[in-house]
């Protein structure tokens, strides 16, 4: 590849606006989180015969919210603003000194529906018949 290309494509890769980068909802392993943190959380002295038991519950629990946060994501993904999305993403990458990253759906969507609901009832509501 020349040079000339090279540099064309390293630029197109960085002229792309943010506002077209958050255009669909992240995609996070939510398996691999709720693995690690039924692991970390799971009180396997609960079920002393089957502590894998336990972190099955756990594991299942937490991807059970983690779909029912992305679903609610998906039904305001579209109306959330660019700034309201750059604002929650960049919150729910920062690395939390004690856990790490915790890129997970429930956050984000913490993070987005009170900031829509507040941008929704800033505009000028009309009354119609």
């Amino acid at each position: 590849m020349s040079k000339k290309v090279t540099l064309f494509l390293i630029f197109i890769f960085f002229a792309v606006p943010s506002s077209a980068q958050n255009n669909s909802i992240p995609i996070y392993d939510v398996d691999g989180y709720c693995e690690e943190s039924a692991k970390k959380s799971a009180n396997t002295d609960a079920s002393p015969n089957n502590p894998g038991m336990a972190i099955s519950i756990v594991k299942n629990l937490c991807i059970r919210q983690e779909q029912y946060n992305y679903n609610f994501l998906v039904s305001m993904w579209s109306e959330a603003s660019e700034k309201i999305k750059s604002e929650c993403l960049a919150m729910v990458e920062r690395t939390n000194p004690t856990y790490g990253p915790i890129p997970i759906y429930t956050i984000l969507a913490d993070c987005i529906a009170p900031r829509l609901q507040i941008e929704r009832i800033s505009h000028d509501q009309k009354f119609r018949y």
